[in-house]
């Protein structure tokens, strides 16, 4: 289950894999905070890219302003957010286990 959990955080998007791990808050978190990353560096593109644009078409010399504050933090928070959600897929070391989940029944004694 570790293994296909990892492999969709790395394929597909942070948190995805944490979700199938049945861990919902960590990985609601981590969808919410990956889509608020990507929309920071979506905006900072396109930002930057019109202003480009805008100051090539009017042949301003004022230097062109590049949104790198939003674009920034964008990357640094989705790849925050992706680094959590592959570390959160990992299997752990010294998790609990559920004795629901697996009971491990001793074998019956021979009489």
């Amino acid at each position: 289950m570790h293994r296909s959990a990892l492999l969709l955080n790395t394929l597909l998007f942070p948190g995805i894999g944490t979700i199938s791990n049945k861990e919902w808050i960590k990985g609601g978190t981590q969808i919410i905070l990956g889509l608020i990353g990507t929309g920071l560096i979506i905006y900072g593109i396109t930002q930057s890219t019109l202003d480009t644009i805008q100051t090539l078409q009017t042949g301003a010399t004022e230097p062109i302003r590049i949104h790198c504050v939003s674009g920034c933090t964008g990357i640094l928070l989705f790849a925050t957010t992706y680094l959590w959600a592959i570390t959160s897929s990992l299997p752990k070391k010294h998790r609990r286990r559920d004795p629901h989940r697996n009971p491990t029944v001793p074998p019956a004694p021979n009489r």
